[in-house]
C-alpha cells in the first residue's frame, strides 16, 4: 500500500497487480513436508477417489453430526495448483515477497513441538487438544524436579490447623461407639424373640432370638473399638487409623444384613451410625494417607481439561440419586428382613407367585433366596458407600485420590450392570416384574455418565503423572503433584442458584434428541405385550434389548463415552431381524420391531450435541 502511495503519478487511474509467492507448494506436497517435519519420517497417505471423499464428508457431517473442516467443495479443489505471476506488481511497484511458506514452515513445525499449547493458543486453536503432548509432559517433569508451589513444611502446616480445627470429629465417634455400646440393650436385641422367618430367606439360619444377640455382641464390640481408634486417631502421629475407624464404621452398615436382624430400629440406627462414623473419621478431618506433594497446589482441573471433574457441583447430582437408591433399596430390603409385612407396587401382578405384587413376588424370588444376605439389603448397603465414596475429598481428588475414584466408579458400574440385568431376568426368569426394582435400577443407571468423566480423569492422570517421573502405585494410593501450571481455581458452589442447577444437570453430560429418543424406544420394547400384543420369545428378546438399550443410551450421554451409542445400532439389528426368528410377534408385533429396530440404527449414528468442554485430548475420541 505504501509503494502505491509512492508511486499514485506514475500508475495509472485503474492498476491491477497479484502479490502473493511465485513458487507455491500444493496440498500434497505441503502435507507431505508436515508429516516429515512432525514424525520425521515420510508420511504415508491414501488417495481416494473424489467421489469416495465427497461422501465420508457427507457420512460425517450430516449421519454422525460431526464437526470437520473440510467441505465437498474443497474435495472438488484439493488437486488444483497454480502459480501467480507477480511481475505487474515487481515492474510497477518494485513489490517483491519477503517469506516463504517453504522456508517458514520447518521453523513454524519447530515452535509447535517445542510448545504445543502456546503454539496453538497464539494461533487462536483450542489449546486444550494438545495440552497432554509429549513436550508438555516433558515441560511438567522439569517443573517436578523444581520446588512445589507450596512447600512440604507449609502443607504440612495447613493439613495441621485443619486437624486442630476438627478435633471434634474424633470426639462424635466417640459419642457414636458409645452409643452403639447401650444399643443392644436399649433396642431388645439380648431379649428373647419371636418373630417368623424372613420371606427372602433360602437358606438355613438360627433362631431369631441368637441372630439378635450376635447383632448386639457385633454392636457391642464395634462401639468399644470405634471408642479406642477414634481416640487414638487423635494424635497426629496416629492419624491413619482413622481408616480403620471407617472401616469399623462399614461394618456397622453391613452387620444387621449377616444376622439377618428381626429388629427394623437396630436396622435404621446401625446404617445411620455406620455412615456418621465413616464421615466423623475421614471426611470431616483431614483424610489421612495424602502426601504433601499433592496438596502443594491448588490446581484443581486435570492436564487439557475445561472444568474439575471432582467438582461439588459434578458430585452432588450422584450423592442425591445415591440417596434416593438407598432409601428405595431399605424399604425392599425391610420386607425382606420381614420387618414390614407387605410392599407397595402400583402396576405390576404377582405372577404364579402367591404374594400380593410383582414387586413381592421378585424379591421372594429364588433369585433372590439364592443370595446370603437380604439382596436389595446388599443394594442399600452399596448406594451408602456410594454417598460417601461421592462426597469424600475436595475438588483435587481425582489426583489427590486417585484409588477412592477408581472405587467409586467401581461401585458405581458394575452396581449399573447388574441392577439392569437383575430387572433383564425378571419375566423371561421370575414370571413377574418389579416397579421399585425398575426405579431402582433407573437411579443406578443415571449414576453412571455423572460418575464417568472422573474415572477417566484420574486414568489419565496416573498415567501421564507416570510419564512425568511420579511412582505409579505412590501416587495411586497417596496422590500427586499437579502436572499443569499455575491455575485458578474455578467457583464451585458459590454461583447462582440457576447456573448451579445447570451444572448439576449437565456437569459432562448432555441430552441430544437421537438419545432421548432411544431411551423412549427402549421403553417401548419393554411393553410390546401391552402395546403390540406380542408373546414370548419375542416379548423375552423385546424386553432384554429394551433393557440393553436404555442402558446404553444413558450411558453415551456422558460425552467421554459417546462412542458407545453404536452398540445400538447392533441392538437395533438384532431387533429389526428378531420377528423373523422368534416366534410370537403377529403382524402388529412384526412390523413394530423392524421399525424400532431400523430407527435404533438411524439414530445411533449421529453423534449428537457436543458441549465446550474439553477432556485433554480426549476430544478427539468423541465420535
Amino acid at each position: 500500500i505504501v509503494r502505491t502511495v509512492e508511486r499514485r503519478t506514475t500508475l495509472s487511474d485503474e492498476s491491477v497487480v497479484l502479490i502473493g509467492e511465485e513458487e507455491t507448494l500444493s496440498y500434497e506436497e505441503l502435507q507431505k513436508r508436515i508429516g516429515r517435519l512432525l514424525h520425521r519420517q515420510d508420511w504415508n497417505t491414501l488417495v481416494l477417489p473424489k467421489s469416495l471423499a465427497k461422501a465420508g464428508v457427507w457420512m460425517q457431517t450430516e449421519v454422525l453430526d460431526q464437526d470437520t473442516d473440510i467441505r465437498p467443495w474443497m474435495i472438488e479443489t484439493s488437486d488444483d495448483h497454480y502459480e501467480i505471476d507477480i511481475s505487474r506488481a515487481r515492474a510497477l511497484i518494485g513489490w517483491e515477497p519477503r517469506h516463504s511458506l517453504a522456508a517458514t514452515l520447518p521453523e513454524m513445525i519447530r515452535r509447535l513441538k517445542e510448545d504445543p499449547t502456546d503454539w496453538y493458543a497464539k494461533n487462536k486453536l483450542e489449546s486444550s487438544v494438545v495440552a497432554a503432548s509429549k513436550p508438555e509432559i516433558e515441560e511438567a517433569k522439569k517443573r517436578l524436579r523444581a520446588p512445589l508451589e507450596r512447600s512440604d513444611e507449609e502443607v504440612e502446616a495447613a493439613v495441621e490447623r485443619h486437624r486442630l480445627w476438627t478435633l471434634w470429629a474424633p470426639l462424635a465417634n466417640v459419642a457414636l461407639g458409645l452409643w452403639l455400646v447401650a444399643s443392644p440393650m436399649t433396642l431388645g436385641l439380648f431379649d428373647p424373640v419371636v418373630a417368623p422367618f424372613p420371606p427372602a430367606l433360602g437358606h438355613e439360619i438360627a433362631e431369631p432370638a441368637i441372630r439378635d444377640a450376635r447383632l448386639g455382641a457385633s454392636e457391642v464390640l464395634s462401639g468399644l473399638l470405634v471408642v479406642t481408634f477414634a481416640l487414638l486417631g487423635m494424635y497426629r502421629r496416629w492419624s491413619s487409623v482413622q481408616w480403620i475407624t471407617a472401616l469399623l464404621g462399614v461394618w456397622v452398615m453391613f452387620a444387621p444384613l449377616v444376622f439377618w436382624t428381626t429388629s427394623a430400629a437396630a436396622y435404621a440406627t446401625d446404617t445411620l451410625a455406620g455412615i456418621l462414623i465413616v464421615a466423623f473419621a475421614v471426611m470431616i478431618p483431614p483424610t489421612p494417607g495424602i502426601r504433601a506433594r499433592a496438596l502443594a497446589a491448588d490446581d484443581d482441573r486435570p492436564l487439557g481439561w475445561s472444568y474439575s471433574p471432582s467438582a461439588f457441583t459434578q458430585r452432588l447430582p450422584i450423592v442425591a440419586l445415591a440417596f434416593v437408591g438407598l432409601f428405595v433399596s431399605r424399604y425392599l430390603a425391610a420386607y425382606q428382613l420381614g420387618h414390614i409385612d407387605g410392599l407397595w407396587d402400583p402396576f405390576f401382578g404377582p405372577g404364579e407367585a402367591s404374594v400380593r405384587n410383582g414387586s413381592e413376588a421378585v424379591v421372594t424370588s429364588w433369585v433372590s433366596k439364592g443370595f446370603p444376605i437380604a439382596d436389595a439389603g446388599l443394594g442399600a448397603f452399596a448406594y451408602a458407600l456410594d454417598i460417601l465414596a461421592g462426597a469424600i475429598g475436595d475438588r483435587r481428588r481425582w489426583r489427590t485420590m486417585p484409588w477412592m475414584v477408581l472405587l467409586f466408579g467401581l461401585l458405581i458400574v458394575p452396581l449399573g450392570a447388574v441392577s439392569v440385568s437383575f430387572i433383564i431376568i425378571q419375566p423371561p426368569l421370575i414370571g413377574a416384574l418389579c416397579t421399585l426394582c425398575i426405579i431402582q435400577a433407573a437411579v443406578t443407571v443415571v449414576l453412571i455418565p455423572y460418575a464417568i468423566d472422573e474415572v477417566l480423569a484420574t486414568v489419565q492422570y496416573l498415567w501421564r503423572a507416570k510419564r512425568a517421573g511420579e511412582p505409579l502405585w505412590r501416587t495411586f494410593w497417596m496422590g500427586g503433584p499437579a502436572l499443569s501450571e499455575n491455575q485458578t481455581p474455578g467457583p464451585d458452589l458459590d454461583r447462582p442458584a440457576a447456573q448451579l442447577l445447570k451444572e448439576f444437570i449437565t456437569g459432562g453430560v448432555n441430552f441430544p434428541w437421537t438419545l432421548v429418543t432411544s431411551v423412549l424406544l427402549g421403553a417401548l420394547l419393554m411393553t410390546t405385550p401391552l402395546v403390540f400384543g406380542s408373546n414370548p420369545p419375542l416379548y423375552y428378546s423385546d424386553h432384554v434389548a429394551g433393557c440393553t438399550v436404555i442402558l446404553v443410551a444413558i450411558i453415551a450421554m456422558a460425552e467421554v463415552v459417546r462412542p458407545v451409542r453404536f452398540l445400538n445400532g447392533a441392538l437395533g439389528a438384532w431387533v429389526a431381524a428378531s420377528p423373523f426368528l422368534l416366534g410370537g410377534g403377529g403382524m402388529v408385533g412384526t412390523l413394530a420391531d423392524v421399525a424400532i429396530g431400523l430407527a435404533l440404527v438411524v439414530l445411533s449414528l449421529p453423534r449428537g450435541t457436543r458441549s465446550e468442554e474439553h477432556y485433554g485430548g480426549w476430544d478427539r475420541a468423541i465420535v
